[in-house]
């Protein structure tokens, strides 16, 4: 078998090849340097969450938003989230906040505490907001959807619960996404307490391990999470534990990658039950109360991996007019 001969190429050209491509590779080179990654700064991040009951006790009405929005101008916020957010307050808060951008979804499709003559829509719902720019919105469903059914079978009322997040950009820190989550979960305690309908026996407990499956997924892959709402559950309670980074035990060594703003709030520290341990005097799954003077439900958690040791802190503010305090959160984190 014959086999044709190859023709080499001679050594000018290849010498002339290879200095050709090291020009190119030079040229290309000095043309697009390759931008250092932004190292994370300190930052101090600012929450405020609220329940403003804007159905229950406003009917809708605009008066449901003076305690947001005077909080507002003397916090500063970087996020905000609220529940129980008529239609017509998502509307109003838009307008008194033209420059934020804003997240809302239904909880409620019928609520007849929301109907106002202004606005038909009696939808209740809730709201993450910015002064910041936000992007990439999601919805992501936590079910055990709460029905109200009369004697016939009707459904009378649908609560549908729903975890609503967006991608925060701070401007200068944007060496990683900070996410902001609301929620509002399923109220009433566990376990059964004589006369709660059996199907929601444990369905807090699943909703915040739905949250929790997310949430600490974006936090192993680096993402910067602050998530805050009405959890409707006490802070040492075992329905918390996929989220608590801290444990009853009084040790970081729960499987939640999250730190809670008022767990620092030595005043506190008396309220826990018998079987919940302090943290060297410095963390405990405690906190301020925020509804009727007697519990806490309110809650803003931020990731581990972007505070400095735990650094948080947060105060209950006043009710103006709901029967949840309004809820400031502090982080001292890198971002």
């Amino acid at each position: 078998m014959s086999h044709r001969p190859r023709t080499l190429p001679s050594t000018r050209t290849v010498i002339g090849s290879l200095l050709t491509l090291i020009l190119i590779m030079t040229g290309a080179a000095a043309a697009a340097p390759r931008a250092a990654a932004a190292e994370p700064q300190p930052y101090k991040l600012r929450v405020l969450e609220h329940n403003i009951a804007g159905g229950m006790n406003f009917k809708g009405g605009p008066e449901a938003l003076n305690g947001i929005n005077t909080q507002i101008t003397a916090f500063n916020p970087d996020v905000v989230i609220l529940t129980e957010v008529c239609a017509s307050q998502r509307d109003r808060f838009a307008a008194d906040h033209p420059d934020w951008d804003l997240h809302w979804t239904a909880m409620v499709e019928e609520s007849s505490g929301c109907r106002t003559s202004d606005n038909p829509s009696s939808a209740q719902g809730q709201v993450v907001a910015s002064p910041h720019p936000m992007s990439n919105l999601q919805s992501i469903p936590l079910g055990q959807t709460d029905q109200q059914i009369d004697d016939d079978g009707t459904v009378i009322r649908e609560k549908v619960f729903t975890m609503i997040c967006a991608d925060v950009a701070i401007s200068g820190h944007s060496a990683t996404t900070l996410r902001a989550c609301g929620v509002h979960l399923i109220a009433f305690q566990e376990p059964v307490e004589g006369w709660i309908p059996t199907d929601r026996i444990g369905a807090r407990t699943k909703q915040v391990a739905t949250m929790a499956k997310t949430l600490n997924a974006w936090v192993a892959d680096g993402v910067a999470v602050t998530v805050g709402g009405d959890f409707n559950t006490r802070p040492w309670h075992a329905t918390l534990n996929p989220l608590y980074h801290l444990s009853t035990a009084g040790k970081f060594e729960g499987s939640g990658q999250f730190h809670e703003a008022d767990q620092t709030d030595g005043k506190w520290f008396d309220t826990r039950p018998s079987g919940v341990t302090c943290r060297e005097d410095k963390q405990c799954r405690t906190g301020q109360f925020t509804i009727n003077g007697t519990r806490k439900y309110d809650y803003v958690f931020i990731s581990r991996n972007v505070t400095h040791g735990g650094e948080v802190s947060a105060l209950s503010a006043d009710k103006y007019g709901s029967d949840h305090n309004l809820y400031r959160a502090l982080f001292n984190i890198k971002l």
